[in-house]
């Protein structure tokens, strides 16, 4: 892979992770659009780069809330210990435990398995389509949540979505 190759992939990973839009879709898209075979048609180093630049924005986003996520952790752990605590703080870092357990057992099925969702052009463009115009109405539907409103249940459909989010195009 050339390095302007790298950093443009680098880029659309920066701009499109933070957008309603599926970063690890475009990623699969702009190669094939510029008709770049970078790896041969080596699927596995493919992924290995992709699953590079999520760890690098995840790294970015770790240092950006890092005082969330200790307030959030340790209130949860205090609660867990018996020890004064903010009750709301801790209700946010449980729900937040209980949505990664699904996208986790999701991920590692996904990951432990052969087939690779990502080498088909055609889904991804479907995805994105699809998720995009279901993203658009559900925009347009009145109405919010409380965040105090939110349930262990709502949580864990919150994780089992995000688990589709393996497959590029739907996050």
């Amino acid at each position: 892979m050339s390095l302007l190759h790298a950093l443009i992939l680098g880029i659309v990973q920066g701009f499109t992770e933070f957008l309603p839009v599926s970063s690890s879709g475009h990623l699969a898209l702009v190669p094939w659009l510029f008709g770049w075979d970078d790896f041969g048609g080596d699927q596995s180093l493919e992924n290995a780069f992709d699953v590079a630049l999520h760890l690098g924005t995840l790294v970015g986003v770790i240092a950006y809330l890092r005082d969330d996520i200790r307030r959030y952790g340790v209130a949860l752990l205090s609660s867990a210990a018996g020890r004064p605590h903010d009750i709301s703080e801790a209700r946010v870092g449980g729900l937040l435990l209980v949505t990664a357990v699904p996208t986790g057992l999701i991920g590692v099925l996904v990951l432990s398995s052969t087939a690779d969702l990502g080498d088909r052009t055609w889904l991804v463009a479907v995805c994105l389509i699809g998720f995009g115009l279901l993203l658009g109405a559900a925009d347009r539907r009145p109405g919010d949540r409380d965040p105090d409103s939110l349930r262990v249940r709502d949580a864990l459909v919150l994780g089992l979505a995000q688990g589709l989010a393996f497959q590029p195009g739907v996050s």
